[in-house]
């Protein structure tokens, strides 16, 4: 795909976005802010679940354009299988089991047809249902 002569044009200075437009303020979230030189990554700044447990490199990009974002995405799904191999590797010997009926910490009972993110706001965090 890189040696298209049609990708690499149109990615490269294309769909540029600069630090202040990227994260109002200069924080933002996601590869899209990552590859305009944000380096903000939740997963590392406040680990949730067991992400403090591993060592993974964030990407970041500071051009701004589709191929900075592009970029930051194939660094991420290379450090997504190197989490996943930790993991793996962090597993007990043995014969795996869900446990059924043990519920998982932090689990969120949403009734059926709604939906539950997680929110930030100012002075504390929460979550909210729709």
């Amino acid at each position: 795909m890189l040696e298209d002569n049609t990708f690499f044009p149109r990615a490269h200075a294309g769909g540029r976005r600069d630090l202040a437009g990227a994260g109002r303020g200069g924080r933002g979230v996601g590869p899209a802010h990552r590859g305009s030189g944000v380096g903000y990554d939740v997963r590392r700044a406040e680990p949730y679940s067991s992400y403090g447990d591993f060592d993974f490199v964030v990407p970041v990009e500071t051009a701004g354009d589709c191929y900075a974002r592009y970029r930051v995405r194939m660094v991420e799904f290379r450090q997504s299988i190197r989490i996943v191999r930790q993991a793996l590797d962090g597993l007990p010997e043995g014969p795996i089991s869900s446990r059924p009926g043990v519920k998982s910490v932090g689990q969120v009972r949403v009734p059926k047809g709604e939906g539950y993110t997680r929110v930030r706001e100012r002075a504390a965090r929460s979550g909210a249902t729709s």
